[in-house]
């Protein structure tokens, strides 16, 4: 049999899983359980992946009760997508042999930040997130 197409998942895959690592810095810098700040993101997250509210209205309908820099915040969540380093070296190598892609459940600014970052667009060829198709 041979591989026609390889297909990446970014989060928590070819990238660490960036929504942990906000929602433990959120816990700390508002004193707020961590599980209540990961159930209060999820609440709202399906509309901000869909595209139907951005991210400064998706910040002040999760946390309504506080008064959240939603700037820096976003721009915190932005950045904490960290390469793994042994499969994006993977996806290089194959991609001069295979058709490669990747998927993401993500919102537009969350795909574009890495992108600009780390040259997606060039590297995968078919991209698939869920803002674009709204799945």
């Amino acid at each position: 049999m041979r591989v026609k197409y390889i297909l990446f998942d970014m989060g928590g895959v070819l990238f660490t899983n960036g929504t942990k690592d906000i929602a433990e810095f959120i816990s700390i810098a508002y004193r707020i359980p961590v599980e209540s700040v990961e159930a209060r993101m999820k609440t709202f997250a399906p509309g901000l992946r869909l595209g139907k509210i951005n991210l400064k209205s998706y910040w002040s309908l999760t946390f309504p009760d506080i008064k959240i820099d939603a700037d820096k915040i976003s721009g915190k969540w932005l950045g904490s997508y960290r390469i793994q380093t042994g499969l994006m070296e993977a996806a290089k190598r194959l991609s001069s042999t295979h058709a490669i892609g990747i998927q993401s459940t993500n919102f537009k600014e969350r795909f574009e930040y890495p992108d600009a970052k780390y040259g997606l667009t060039n590297l995968f060829k078919h991209i698939f997130l869920s803002y674009n198709t709204y799945c």
